[in-house]
């Protein structure tokens, strides 16, 4: 996720393109930018860390569209339009006629009577495009997020970026899991542990997103006491 965007602040498409910098190292190096930390962990950092860089056997022009791509400043980072003239990609990218030739080849293979379950290299083209050509409920949030209300900021109307992580199940969870892993043989550690996760479960069930709310909370103190220790 985008700094501006953990921040909870105004951003636009610039954030995808932040998105894309960290979808082509994850494509480069076979997993994400701290891959190793936990997610909640992470999000604590990338406001305040430098941006992730490509390391690695690559080419000069894919590492400088990267660090193009991860500009911590939105306003420096390129549009897409911006991006379709960068060397590395203008060197790289296929002609559209590519595209439509593989749509072009699915159609005359389905029209042969083959299906899905027939395919094997094409099978995933196949799927993603069927998927594609399936009736689909319009997109659901946009890239674009106004300045908010301060009002609706102080009432609690206005959704934040923690509530749609769904924290118990992304976070919540696996932090018990993981505590619990840590010392596995310490019984009555791990018995507190799951009485802590029982108890959140159960407040949970009874006030549907107090965890969200919680884990909110968390992450502004934590947020507050890393900017009173920055010198």
């Amino acid at each position: 996720m985008a700094p501006e965007v953990i921040q909870q602040s105004a951003y636009d498409s610039k954030a995808d393109i932040w998105s894309l910098g960290i979808t082509a190292i994850e494509l480069a190096k076979g997993e994400p930018p701290n891959s190793d930390m936990h997610p909640m962990r992470v999000l604590f950092l990338i406001p305040k860390n430098n941006p992730p860089t490509l390391v690695g056997d690559f080419t000069k022009s894919f590492k400088e569209f990267i660090d193009a791509c991860l500009n911590k400043d939105p306003s420096f980072r390129p549009t897409a339009k911006e991006l379709l003239k960068h060397k590395f990609i203008v060197k790289n990218s296929k002609k559209t006629s590519y595209l439509t030739e593989l749509i072009d080849r699915f159609k005359r293979w389905k029209a042969e009577g083959h299906s899905d379950d027939e395919s094997d290299s094409e099978g995933s083209d196949s799927e993603s495009t069927s998927r594609e050509n399936n009736t689909h409920p319009e997109w659901s949030f946009t890239t674009v997020r106004k300045k908010p209300d301060p009002k609706k900021v102080q009432n609690g109307a206005e959704q934040d970026l923690v509530q749609t992580l769904s924290c118990l199940s992304m976070i919540i969870t696996p932090a018990f899991a993981e505590l619990k892993q840590q010392d596995e043989n310490n019984a009555s550690r791990n018995q507190a542990i799951e009485e802590l996760e029982k108890s959140i479960a159960v407040a949970e069930a009874a006030c549907p997103g107090i965890t969200d709310k919680m884990v909110k909370k968390l992450i502004e103190k934590f947020q507050k006491c890393s900017a009173d220790e920055s010198p």
